[in-house]
């Protein structure tokens, strides 16, 4: 066995290369753990037993802060509403609707963040992307079972309407030469505001995850600073929605 349930346990870079040579099965679906590496962006090089990052070099060797060589899946939702004022009116920005999206507080590096995640061994991308969604932005929901449940059933419609937005090689601070993020990036937008309703004054209903430190409604706008590359996604989503950015 040569991964654990969230990492490759093996070490190839200080093996031989005899040694590390078919160790582990890349450009393919890894049954032996349940995890699929074959990447968005095709074929990959694997020289002497090491998967090549097909962006290039990084500066850093190994697999670094990622638990996987090679390609580590991920997805990103991000759950959008237009912003209104005090009257449920739309809010406007030079002639532009303005709009929000739910952001957690990472607990490694304090920044803001969409609330997704790695893929785990036997899940396919669109289960992460709901199951993160529900674990970093809405914890444990709220206590109420009957209420619990109504918001449950709006948000599986929400996620059964959501728009591709990105697919593809994720610019993050942890690639190395070896080892890259990949991401699904999906827009989940309520346009009426119904479905996120239970949310709509500040930050009510929305309850952080064990593994974040907090979740709030963020404004998109252009100078934010946010983790990695989710800036870059959240444009992509203005660009959708023609909305102020």
């Amino acid at each position: 066995m040569h991964c654990f349930l969230y990492g490759d346990m093996l070490t190839l870079v200080f093996r031989s290369p005899k040694k590390r040579l078919n160790k582990i099965k890349f450009n393919a679906y890894d049954e032996s753990c349940k995890y699929n590496r074959t990447s968005y962006l095709g074929e990959y090089q694997i020289i002497d037993g090491i998967p090549r990052n097909p962006m290039g070099r990084t500066g850093m060797i190994g697999r670094g802060l990622l638990g996987r060589w090679g390609p580590n899946q991920a997805g990103d939702p991000i759950v959008t509403r237009w912003k209104r004022n005090a009257s449920g009116e739309k809010i406007l920005d030079n002639g532009k609707y303005v709009f929000e999206f739910i952001a957690i507080i990472r607990s490694d590096n304090k920044l803001c963040s969409l609330p997704g995640g790695m893929v785990d061994p036997g899940q396919n991308v669109y289960e992460c992307l709901k199951a993160e969604f529900k674990e970093e932005a809405l914890g444990g929901l709220m206590d109420n079972e009957e209420h619990k449940k109504k918001i449950k059933d709006k948000l599986k419609i929400m996620f059964e309407e959501g728009e591709l937005i990105f697919k593809g090689y994720a610019d993050d601070p942890r690639n190395t030469d070896n080892a890259w993020l990949e991401t699904l990036v999906y827009n989940y937008h309520d346009n009426t505001g119904e479905v996120l309703h239970p949310f709509q004054i500040q930050n009510e209903g929305l309850r952080a995850g064990e593994s974040v430190d907090a979740v709030t409604w963020l404004t998109a706008r252009a100078n934010m600073t946010l983790h990695a590359a989710h800036a870059y996604f959240v444009k992509l989503v203005a660009d959708k929605l023609n909305a102020a950015f």
